[in-house]
């Protein structure tokens, strides 16, 4: 090799060194691909276990596999939402109001009048609870509303049994983005998103005599004392390459492969938090609105 030849190929060394590093970085900031559920420390729900499909994560930030924190333990909750149209669906027999259902990307921003369904699974069994609140362009936030359990969704029982996931509200209802009626003097604000809280306790949290067919607006003190006593940093894992995909819902008798392929699926967002035993499992979903001109 001559003088001028050991310069070149020190100089392209040093530019692919230098490329990897850059590119290390960028990936740093776009956090973490291709993460198998046992890379990522996520439990698989065990009717899921042994299927040919490969599942793999992506995560918002960079990622390493860690111990949960002395005193703690890992629990998780999956979450997926589906946009819910009315219209022709095919490979399904119909049985009531005709439906399609797609996963959406959890982070995917919404619009008033969109038509949504959350399905929510968790490895332990426990009671099922979601406060919904409105927040505003000046970050504050509005009312706490329990908009689950009510008398109108699975009449009122908001039990959860492990790995058994559930739809919420069930087929066919659905909810919509609507801007809730202002009291007497209250102005309104602009609207950013709707920022659900979904809580899954291992015992009661709301006296049932207290749920009615009407939304259950909590007080601040009492919704706020759950987030002082369960609210922890939550890591957020969502399926790649699932978005789009058609599923089922219940209430209508499947034809074709489409059953077989939401159970190997699974949650698109699988939240994971360190929790003190007997604890419950609190997690935030933020369900943020199109830009508005």
């Amino acid at each position: 090799m001559t003088r001028t030849q050991g310069i070149t190929f020190l100089i392209v060394t040093v530019l692919i060194v230098a490329g990897l590093g850059t590119l290390n970085r960028v990936c740093a900031q776009e956090g973490s691909r291709g993460l198998k559920p046992d890379e990522a420390g996520i439990v698989v729900n065990p009717r899921r276990k042994g299927t040919p499909k490969q599942i793999t994560y992506q995560t918002p930030k960079p990622f390493t596999r860690r111990p949960a924190p002395a005193g703690t333990k890992y629990a998780q909750v999956g979450v997926t939402v589906w946009q819910v149209d009315y219209g022709q669906s095919k490979g399904i027999v119909q049985v009531g109001e005709e439906q399609t259902i797609e996963r959406l990307d959890t982070n995917a921003p919404y619009r008033e009048g969109d038509t949504i369904r959350l399905r929510i699974e968790s490895p332990t069994a426990g009671f099922l609870y979601i406060v919904d609140q409105e927040q505003y362009a000046d970050g504050s936030y509005g009312p706490a509303k329990l908009v689950f359990p009510t008398l109108k969704i699975r009449k009122g029982n908001n039990s959860i049994q492990a790995w058994k996931s559930i739809d919420i509200p069930g087929y066919p209802a659905v909810w919509k983005f609507a801007a809730r009626e202002l009291q007497e003097g209250e102005a309104r604000k602009m609207q950013t998103a709707e920022v659900l809280t979904i809580i899954i306790s291992p015992k009661a949290l709301v006296d049932p005599a207290r749920i009615t067919d009407s939304q259950l607006t909590l007080s601040k003190g009492e919704f706020e004392g759950w987030r002082a006593k369960w609210q922890t940093a939550i890591q957020q894992f969502d399926l790649e390459d699932a978005v789009g995909q058609a599923g089922k819902t219940k209430g209508i008798e499947q034809v074709g492969e489409e059953a077989a392929a939401e159970d190997a699926l699974g949650p698109q967002t699988t939240y994971r938090v360190a929790i003190r035993p007997g604890n419950a499992v609190l997690v935030t979903l933020p369900l943020r609105f199109r830009s508005q001109p």
